[in-house]
């Protein structure tokens, strides 16, 4: 790897003090130091932004800015993406654990395949008190992952890394009309036009707590899902297998149908 390759690591926040010491950690901790970590604080009412603060004074590769209102994610992200400096950016989330290996895993993996340009990995997924592992897998070329992105999240968006040098002039941000989802929206708009991939190793823990942002109305999240399927077709070009067409009714059937409290254990039980 060149040591030269700045890696840009994005983190929106928003009352994350509970977790935002080890997720911050998690970074310092990284086997790649050649890193910049721009933290945008959305407006907390909690501690977030004096942590943020704090490891700021110690560490001048950790950047931070605080929304003077609570803006959401997408909006947040968009923030953060105009204050990057590197060629590489990784997507952070407050809550989460990056592995010690995991941006020099994935810088290597993109340096070595310069085909692709949109990056994730395996992850973990844990409870707020990190327990009750589950292994969540994803498909790991572009032909599969393009086709399971209508019906599920092939690229977990915690994991994300993109070397943005590769992706088109004005593609490169989300449309936070479209939070908590935004991110779905930005990869249905890049799938036409670059190369995806999923590193086969685990490098992130996603911890899945109440306050997760997809998780506290999941008909909201669902409608929000279904308005972004239905304008990759129209406006992005993409064209679902017959499979996938079929699954993703039989979701939106379940989800309008079905009690938000039922959904939520339906998810839980999907998932385990």
């Amino acid at each position: 790897m060149k040591k030269n390759n700045l890696i840009s690591v994005i983190m929106p926040v928003y009352n994350a003090e509970a977790f935002l010491h080890d997720t911050v950690q998690g970074i310092l901790s990284q086997t790649y130091k050649n890193w910049e970590l721009i933290a945008v604080d959305d407006g907390s009412s909690d501690k977030s932004f004096k942590i943020l603060s704090h490891f700021a004074r110690k560490d001048k590769r950790i950047k931070v800015f605080k929304n003077p209102v609570n803006l959401g994610i997408g909006k947040t992200v968009n923030i953060a993406l105009s204050k990057t400096k590197g060629d590489y950016i990784a997507r952070q989330d407050a809550d989460d654990i990056s592995h010690p290996t995991r941006l020099e895993k994935q810088l290597s993996y993109l340096q070595k395949t310069p085909s692709v340009a949109v990056l994730g990995t395996f992850m973990v997924e844990v409870d707020s008190r990190s327990q009750n592992v589950i292994e969540r897998v994803v498909p790991t070329k572009h032909t599969e992952i393009k086709k399971a992105m209508f019906i599920s999240q092939a690229i977990q968006n915690p994991t994300l890394m993109i070397d943005k040098r590769k992706v088109p002039f004005n593609q490169l941000w989300f449309d936070g009309n479209l939070s908590p989802v935004d991110e779905l929206d930005f990869f249905f708009r890049l799938l036409n036009k670059v190369e995806f991939a999923n590193l086969p190793e685990f490098l992130v823990t996603y911890r899945k707590h109440a306050n997760n942002s997809s998780l506290k109305n999941i008909k909201k999240t669902f409608a929000l899902t279904f308005r972004t399927r239905m304008k990759a077709i129209l406006i992005y070009n993409y064209r679902p297998g017959v499979k996938e067409f079929f699954i993703h009714w039989a979701q939106s059937f379940a989800v309008f149908a079905l009690p938000n409290s039922l959904l939520y254990n339906l998810f839980k039980l999907c998932k385990n």
